[in-house]
């Protein structure tokens, strides 16, 4: 990186457009050239830094915004262990994971709740109401008959306590 600095450079830095070291680099060297104007800089890291704040805090309010919504959790994704596969209704899709949630702590089949836009995973659910569950079975009877495969539906069965959802 050379020593004089150019506008151009110090536009790439106000735009992101440079990873990190290089950034440093041209602020560094502009620092060392003019000693007299790093205050100047001051002003403008501030700002920067305000914004980003302010971003961040509008985007976390809209990702905790109701409503959330139920979705059962079946496991995360092997090749993208920041994101999970959950079922909502008749649909399986991926969601991220909020960064406050462990991917540890999820069970399968565990209730869950997703932000209003269903793409990201805030927390587990906890005691919420679990009817329409689904369950996964790769063989089962129904009044004799033998079905083989997978299957994703609920299922209504009748138990002495009357009707249970599984």
């Amino acid at each position: 990186m050379s020593e004089k600095s150019t506008p151009a450079e110090f536009q790439q830095i106000l735009t992101d457009d440079l990873p990190l070291d290089q950034e440093r680099n041209i602020i560094e060297a502009w620092v060392r050239k003019n000693p007299q104007a790093a205050p100047s800089l001051l002003p403008v890291l501030l700002t920067q830094k305000h914004r980003y704040k302010r971003m961040y805090d509008e985007l976390t309010i809209k990702l905790r915004q109701s409503p959330w919504y139920p979705a059962t959790f079946i496991r995360m994704l092997p090749k993208n262990p920041d994101r999970a596969l959950v079922s909502m209704g008749s649909r399986r899709f991926s969601v991220a994971l909020a960064p406050e949630v462990p991917a540890a702590d999820l069970q399968c089949g565990a209730t869950v709740l997703l932000n209003s836009d269903t793409n990201i995973l805030l927390s587990d659910a906890g005691d919420l109401s679990r009817e329409g569950q689904l369950g996964s079975s790769s063989d089962f009877m129904i009044s004799g008959l033998s079905l083989k495969g997978t299957v994703m539906r609920s299922l209504l069965w009748m138990s002495p306590a009357g009707f249970a959802t599984a």
